[in-house]
């Protein structure tokens, strides 16, 4: 096996590890919130992403001064560690079965060491996979990003698999064995970023930040915020709501997460031979409309089908975001990889903490119903960014 096949495996092998890690506790939201296991209150799990959001975005914009610092490879192994720690940490709240209080405080911790694995294992693989392959840089940072809704669409469905057997904790234990090994695997490689490539030059010093990316930062806020909302929620939202068994909205929530994943796929190669910009263009409108009809749906094909068709949509949003905008402003490309990094955690945490307040005086379908506001803002903010993008 060659250095580049290696690197390739590395890379890619930990954007699925971090899809894993990520989507466990919201995908374990129904054990979360049973009296027969954690005990928690709707409140209270929406409360549980709070530290994520916070170490996540922490994180993230640490991750350009520890790159200059130590380096982006060591910052790579720090989020693995990260990750390491988490998974434990959700093993570990089995011994608070029983004792919410006790069961919050070590899911409290997870959530946090998941928040910090995230940002500093993301921002730094999307500048090693934007490198990877020359001259094709959208579709490696869109290879990567769907390796990472391979491991969210498999996140449910490993959970399921351990508590079909009695162990449920036992799939954080295996994720937690999986970073290990990863750590293994890459320890010898030589993982250096090329001097001078696009997406790790920085501007000099006191340079002003384009208000462009800031706009880009907010765009993301609002489909990730989307994202969010069936990603933490849509599990709970289907056994409770939609009254589907705990197997079945386990499934609409793995056909989220496998529609983000399928998106990525089409898109990487649709990218390689045509213009995918009307379909970015198009597609917030869509999930507007999906949003907006979700109180009206009746029956189990409904449900999966919106669940899922919101995954594809939504599917390539950060990765191409990233690709436009690290081409369009490539002296900022640590910092927009940080900040777009960054601005996913703010939505989900937002999203997070929003909803689970809300639920408790307001039908979850009714929230899914005006998160469409979110996507129609997306949908108009990037038709400006599109209209307006210098030549």
């Amino acid at each position: 096996m060659n250095e580049q096949t290696k690197k390739i495996i590395a890379i890619y092998g930990s954007g699925f590890l971090i899809g894993l890690a990520l989507i466990l506790y919201p995908a374990a939201g129904n054990l979360m919130t049973d009296a027969q296991y954690h005990g928690l209150s709707s409140g209270a799990f929406g409360v549980l992403f709070i530290p994520q959001v916070i170490t996540a975005i922490v994180s993230s914009l640490l991750t350009p001064l520890l790159a200059k610092r130590i380096g982006m490879v060591r910052v790579w192994r720090l989020g693995l560690m990260f990750i390491v720690f988490s998974m434990l940490l959700f093993a570990v709240s089995a011994l608070g079965v029983g004792n919410p209080s006790l069961s919050f405080a070590i899911l409290m911790a997870g959530t946090a060491a998941l928040g910090a694995c995230f940002g500093f294992t993301v921002s730094p693989l999307n500048p090693f996979a934007y490198e990877l392959f020359p001259g094709r840089e959208a579709s490696a940072v869109t290879g990567l990003h769907i390796f990472v809704g391979l491991g969210t669409a498999c996140s449910p469905l490993l959970l399921q698999l351990f508590q079909s057997i009695g162990m449920w904790w036992g799939a954080g234990l295996a994720i937690a064995i999986m970073a290990l090994g990863t750590m293994w695997f890459k320890s010898n490689l030589p993982l250096v970023l090329k001097a001078g490539n696009l997406a790790t030059t920085d501007a000099l010093p006191g340079t002003p930040v384009p208000v462009r990316i800031w706009l880009y930062v907010v765009l993301i806020f609002f489909t990730c915020s989307c994202e969010a909302t069936f990603g933490n929620w849509s599990g709970i939202y289907l056994e409770k709501q939609a009254g589907l068994s705990l197997a079945t909205a386990a499934l609409g929530l793995s056909l989220f997460w496998g529609g983000m994943t399928a998106g990525r796929v089409l898109f990487s190669l649709a990218a390689l031979r045509y213009s995918t910009a009307g379909i970015y263009l198009l597609t917030p409108f869509l999930v507007t409309g999906i949003l907006y009809m979700m109180p009206y749906l009746n029956g189990t094909v409904q449900h999966l089908l919106a669940v899922g068709l919101v995954g594809l949509f939504l599917s390539f949003y950060f990765p191409n975001t990233y690709s436009v905008v690290t081409t369009e402003f490539p002296a900022h490309a640590t910092l927009i990889s940080a900040a777009l990094v960054a601005s996913i955690q703010v939505a989900t945490g937002v999203s997070a903490q929003l909803i689970g307040q809300l639920s408790a005086y307001v039908p979850l379908s009714t929230i899914f119903q005006y998160s469409a506001l979110y996507a129609l803002l997306a949908g108009v903010l990037s038709l400006y960014l599109h209209w307006t993008r210098p030549e």
